[in-house]
Parts: C-alpha cells; structure tokens; sequence
C-alpha cells in the first residue's frame, strides 16, 4: 500500500499527521510497509481544490482610474440591538479608486437614499469629480422610483451585481 493511497482514504490529512498515525499504529488495516515515502512533497490538486472558497476570475479584476468613477454599495444589518439612536443596519459607499470604505448609519433600509445624497455631497466636494458609475446589489432600497430618478437626473449611471459574473460586488461586501 502506498503513502498516497492511506493519505486518500484519510480525507487528505496533512502527511506528517498520516506518517505519526502509522507510526503509533492507531490505523487498523495498514501494512506495516508503507511504500513511497517521497510522497509527502507532492502536490495534491484535490487539497488545492476543496481549499478554494470560489472559482478563479478568468479575467483580471480591474480598478476605477480616476476619483469616485465606480462607487459599490451595500447595506448592511439588522442589527439584533438597536443603537441609542436608533439604528438597525448601516450602508456602505466604497470608491472604487482609493478604496475609502464611508459608513453611514440608518434606522431603516428606505434611509439608503438619504444617505447616499449626504455621502454623494460629502465626496464630490472632497475629490471634485463626480460619481459615474453607482454600483449596488440591485435591493429595494436602491430601486424606488425617487433614487432612480435622482441618478438619472445627477447623470450617475447605475450598475446591478450579477452573481455568476466575476464583476460582482465583492468591493462593498
């Protein structure tokens, strides 16, 4: 019996755990000559693949070139206590240039307009530009009829997280 083949049918354990089992002979069933002792220094694929928590991007991710071109957002909560004020979730407004997470806190998702014109102020006015592209995950607080007019009229166009895409909004989560 080889190395690889007691490494297999312990579900991969790391090799010097299945070396130290066969050694205090805790593993009935095992012959005393173990053959392929240079296993130990392969590669296993199959531990590489259930390490992955996600497929690979077959594309580089990419990263805004300039000040608040892509802005991701998210809410986040509830929140099993309310906060003094009374807040339940908070959003998050990341630009997508810097990486600069801003956080707002709200007592209910319907706040997330409110929040983003206050953060949208905050941030032009700090970088000078103005936001391009506001990317979300697509929830009912993005989507009243208000906030979409508001971005149209702001000339900010809205992007939507599709989650078999690599494009998703992995930024704000």
């Amino acid at each position: 019996m080889s190395i690889e083949e007691v490494y297999a049918q312990l579900n991969h354990l790391p090799f010097p755990a299945v070396w130290q089992l066969i050694q205090d002979k805790c593993i009935d069933g095992v012959p005393d000559c173990i053959v392929d002792t240079e296993a130990h220094d392969k590669f296993c694929e199959d531990c590489v693949n259930g390490k992955l928590s996600q497929a690979p991007h077959m594309k580089p991710a990419t990263q805004a070139e300039q000040p608040l071109h892509w802005v991701f957002s998210d809410v986040h909560g509830p929140i099993p206590v309310c906060s003094c004020q009374g807040h339940y979730y908070w959003v998050t407004f990341i630009n997508d240039y810097s990486r600069f997470p801003a956080v707002y806190f709200i007592a209910k998702k319907s706040d997330v307009f409110a929040a983003f014109c206050q953060h949208e102020a905050w941030a032009e006015n700090i970088t000078g530009q103005c936001i391009g592209i506001f990317h979300n995950d697509k929830g009912s607080e993005y989507m009243s009829s208000e906030f979409n007019k508001f971005l149209v009229e702001a000339g900010i166009h809205q992007e939507h997280s599709i989650h078999d895409t690599p494009q998703q909004l992995g930024v704000a989560e």
